[in-house]
């Protein structure tokens, strides 16, 4: 089980740290504050996929 739970902070990071460069290298029209909520929607869907994936 440890296993798994450190998939899933490592795919939480690493889908984090992509947000973050992607906002680094985006147009700078787009709204800052939008791109980091809809990041974060994302980076917390994905996880609670993982989680119901492997039954947690």
């Amino acid at each position: 089980m440890s296993n798994g739970k450190n998939f899933v902070k490592g795919v939480g990071v690493g889908l984090m740290v992509g947000s973050a460069i992607g906002m680094a290298v985006a147009t700078p029209k787009k709204n800052g504050k939008k791109m980091v909520g809809k990041a974060l929607r994302s980076v917390g869907e994905v996880i609670e996929s993982l989680n119901d994936a492997m039954g947690w």
